[in-house]
């Protein structure tokens, strides 16, 4: 009974990640909770000063605003994180369903770590670059940034207790 159970469930989540028929579909910001950071002028000149609003909701990067606040991959060089407090990345797309069961997590961190990180989240459809660069074959993939040092890279969903044990570890430092 309980391989039949994780065959099912394993099941569920490759059927989840399969991408739908209408990839040009708008995201649904409102239910995730996201926050366009293109949509207003406020919210725009914000990220060109690399300081982003700090609402206490995940913030939507595009590659653009990656490129500005994160680290300019189009430039490439040597990995050096551009934002004035830590980061966690989430790469997702709205088609995929353990991405749906993550995003929950995000917009709590987003809430509670408010003041000493940024939540970021990057649709993988309309960030094809970005994606091919970090080599992202698979999410959702987690990127955590701390002020100095490399990022780590964390593919597939996890637990919120494993992503908390994460930013404390490794961003809250």
């Amino acid at each position: 009974m309980k391989k039949l159970c994780i065959v099912a469930l394993m099941g569920v989540v490759l059927f989840s990640c399969t991408p739908g028929t209408d990839k040009n579909k708008p995201a649904d910001v409102d239910k995730n909770g996201v926050v366009e950071t293109t949509t207003t002028t406020t919210q725009q000149n914000a990220t060109v000063d690399n300081n982003p609003p700090s609402e206490g909701k995940p913030i939507s990067i595009s590659e653009d605003d990656f490129a500005k606040n994160v680290f300019d991959f189009r430039k490439g060089g040597k990995w050096k994180y551009k934002g004035d407090k830590p980061a966690i990345i989430d790469f997702y797309a709205d088609w995929c369903g353990p991405c749906k069961m993550i995003a929950p997590f995000m917009k709590e961190f987003a809430a509670t770590y408010k003041d000493q990180i940024y939540v970021y989240k990057v649709n993988t459809d309309n960030a094809q670059d970005l994606a091919m660069f970090y080599e992202i074959n698979a999410i959702p993939a987690v990127m955590l940034c701390p002020i100095k040092g490399d990022y780590q890279m964390i593919v597939g969903a996890n637990t919120k207790e494993h992503y908390e044990s994460l930013i404390k570890s490794v961003l809250l430092k």
